[in-house]
């Protein structure tokens, strides 16, 4: 999954939730495959709208299925993309973008800072 990393921690998660489930309605039999054989996720995010379209474009040409998202509620711009690569390889290119729902100023992942926020609760104190 490669989002947007100029886009909100909440519209990244949302956006691959979309460009996910439409993956999974397109190729029901590839998703399959996948689950049995793989069942890894990794969310990475591109710096910008033009970084994902350019990757997507490639993907394209070496005939990796994806479905790219669109989002209509920001003029269709393109938000997110899933990818069901050959098990046995990283796709080309795959390995510039970094992991989402990180902060550029802030190297903590959101749960981490979620986690600092919040005092544990009487559960977790035992």
């Amino acid at each position: 999954m490669i989002t947007r990393k100029d886009l909100s921690p909440g519209y990244q998660a949302t956006q691959s939730v979309h460009a996910a489930l439409s993956l999974a309605v397109e190729f029901p039999e590839l998703v399959a495959d996948w689950e049995d054989r793989s069942n890894h996720i990794v969310l990475l995010a591109a710096r910008n709208e033009f970084e994902l379209l350019s990757f997507y474009d490639d993907q394209v040409a070496f005939k990796v299925p994806n479905m790219l998202f669109r989002e209509p509620d920001i003029d269709d711009e393109a938000t997110a993309l899933a990818l069901l690569p050959r098990l046995d390889s990283v796709p080309e290119g795959l390995r510039k973008f970094s992991l989402a729902l990180r902060s550029d100023n802030d190297p903590r992942s959101i749960r981490e800072r979620e986690l600092r926020r919040c005092p544990p609760s009487s559960m977790e104190r035992g």
